[in-house]
């Protein structure tokens, strides 16, 4: 009967140790992608670097999802709102 409980206590403590694992790579994976992402705005507004929309590319996807980009007519990608514009351009 002592060892079922150990067992149980054991596993939950694993179980807790993965999630807290997790929590740390996911945590580290947005700060990079946040990083990557800023990168892209840099060279999107201030080198004036044109580069297709396409949702599928993460960088993009990610943008997109903060509303920071949309298509353009010509399908290039580009700022979604002139606020977030200007305030990337005043930062």
């Amino acid at each position: 009967m002592v060892d079922e409980v150990d067992k149980a206590s054991n596993n939950a403590v694993f179980v807790h140790f993965l999630g807290m694992l997790r929590d740390k790579f996911l945590a580290r994976k947005q700060n990079a992608d946040n990083k990557t992402l800023y990168g892209f705005l840099f060279n999107l507004l201030f080198i004036s670097k044109e580069c297709e929309f396409n949702v599928y590319n993460p960088i993009i996807e990610l943008g997109s999802t903060y509303g920071f980009l949309k298509a353009s007519d010509r399908n290039m990608t580009r700022m979604a709102n002139r606020v977030f514009e200007a305030q990337i351009y005043n930062y």
